[in-house]
Order: C-alpha cells, then structure tokens, then sequence
C-alpha cells in the first residue's frame, strides 16, 4: 500500500463516544434514497450528540453516509463533528469501493479518501499519518470500510438473516474486527451480541490497555424486515446507547 489513511482516537469522553458509537450506526436500506433518519447519542447518563444517516440501495449498488454532531453540554465543552461516506457493491457480497471521512475535534483534524481495488484499499486523497504500527499490506486485504461494516451489521433485514457477521474492518490506518451472533429471541424483538476488536495499527499501549470493545444491538419489526432500534457499546469511557427517534 502506497500512502495509509489515519484515523486516530485522543483523551477526550465525547470524542471516544463518537469514535465508538459510529462503530455501530443503525442505517436502514431502501430500494432508492431513504429519508434521512436521526438517531440520539447518550453517554455519561446524558444526551452527547445527533446522528444523522442516509443510504441508498439500487442496480446492485449502494451508498451510506452519516453525519454526528455534538449538542448540548458535550457541544460547549467540545464541538465535534464526523462525517463517513462509502459505496460499493452489493452482490455477490458487500464490496466498498471508496470510502471517505471528514472528522474535527477541536484537536485533530482530518480529511481523506480511501479507494477499494483487487490489491487492497489505498489513499486516494487527503492527509495520512499513524500513531501506531503500520499494518502490513497482507492484512489490509478483504477488508471493508467502517461505513459498510456498519451498512452489513445494521441494515434491516429479514428474522433469519439477523446477526451472523464476520468482518476485518480497515479505516486506513488501523485494522479491528467485527463479529455478531444471535443472543437472544422474543416475540417480535432479536438482540445479537458481539465484539469490536482490535487486531493491529494501534500503539502497544493502547491495544494492551483496551484491546476490544462489547456490542449489544436490538432488532424488532415485522419479521420480513426488521429494525435496528438500539445499540449499546462498550467504550474506553464507558458505555454509549444510540435509540432510533
């Protein structure tokens, strides 16, 4: 790999929430443009931020984007803002194309593109730089965008396809794993339950200190399309819920 896209996480409560909680957005899939959907961001027993989604599914393809902006206190103490985008195809498995980011913290700024092709994903446009180990090119390959992990984790489905998941997630510079399995029936309501985990990019301390992460997310709906309504996620700060409004 020529250039290697950074995305990289710092001390601040609200930024490692969103970090996170982008990890798990709930983004619903249509046949043409959806409607945007807003989700509430609660950390620390508070309300921290507003998630906004959109995605498109059509001829074989797809697109997701999402948007996060801080409000209330957390936006006083810290104005943050990430944007994420991806497309790709849809059959015959999900496979991104480009994915591209747009975060600001008060702290970092950060503005790149990364293009998917046969040899792994590259930079195509903005800045790069890492903390931590650079992952070799070997593990970069069959790798999907944080975006579309999100898109294949959460995007409604029918009862029977809820929950299986087993995804190497690359964002440029750092390498996690995503994995779901059914934890639970009742009427009407599927919870899955996995992990997010970090495997390589990351400095030796940070991946002994907080290696990888709990996922609990909650599907209900008809049972030919059902609906992420809420996701609940370790972080390093403490736990983040996000609740479809």
């Amino acid at each position: 790999m020529s250039r290697q896209l950074t995305n990289r996480n710092r001390k601040c409560p609200a930024r490692a929430a969103v970090g996170l909680a982008m990890a798990l957005l709930l983004t619903p899939a249509a046949t043409a443009a959806a409607e945007p959907q807003r989700y509430a961001v609660r950390a620390f027993g508070v309300r921290i931020g507003e998630l906004t989604l959109a995605t498109r599914e059509a001829e074989g393809a797809y697109t997701a984007s999402a948007r996060f902006r801080t409000t209330g206190l957390a936006g006083a103490l810290a104005h943050i803002r990430f944007d994420m985008r991806s497309e790709g195809k849809l059959h015959p498995h999900l496979a991104p194309l480009s994915y591209g980011e747009q975060v600001e913290t008060g702290r970092r700024s950060s503005d790149a593109t990364l293009t998917f092709g046969s040899g792994g994903p590259t930079l195509s446009g903005g800045r790069a730089g890492a903390e931590g180990p650079a992952v070799p090119d070997r593990l970069q390959r069959n790798t999907v965008d944080p975006m579309t992990a999100l898109f294949a984790a959460l995007r409604p489905r029918p009862r029977s396809a809820l929950c299986d998941l087993d995804l190497a997630v690359f964002d440029g510079a750092r390498l996690n794993h995503l994995s779901l399995a059914r934890a639970s029936e009742q009427p009407g309501t599927i919870t899955c339950a996995g992990r997010f985990d970090r495997r390589a990019g990351y400095p030796p301390e940070e991946m002994a200190r907080h290696p990888g992460f709990s996922i609990t997310l909650h599907f209900s709906g008809p049972h030919d399309r059902m609906q992420a309504t809420r996701a609940e996620v370790e972080t390093v700060h403490g736990p983040v819920t996000l609740i479809l409004r």
